[in-house]
């Protein structure tokens, strides 16, 4: 559980993060939350500056097939269950 969201399956995933399904408790209203593979050799501040430059370019993206964005947040730590 990350913040007031029930982790659930695997949406997709690519090199460096999987898309899963996240519902909030309370409305059990169906999210999907990009979950970044981040650590290893890249600094902190590398980290910083790919999240800012992503999310500014989410925000422009406005179509019918693209899904609403809500934003972007970097304290939520998500602990792996059962290597997932």
């Amino acid at each position: 559980m990350i913040d007031d969201f029930r982790i659930g399956k695997t949406l997709g995933q690519g090199y460096s993060a999987k898309v899963k399904l996240a519902i909030r408790a309370g409305d059990d209203k169906k999210y999907a939350l990009k979950i970044l593979k981040l650590g290893g050799k890249i600094s902190q501040r590398q980290i910083d500056d790919l999240l800012v430059k992503e999310d500014a370019a989410i925000k422009q993206l406005k179509h019918r097939s693209v899904v609403r964005y809500y934003g972007c947040r970097t304290e939520a730590v998500y602990s792996k269950k059962n290597g997932t």
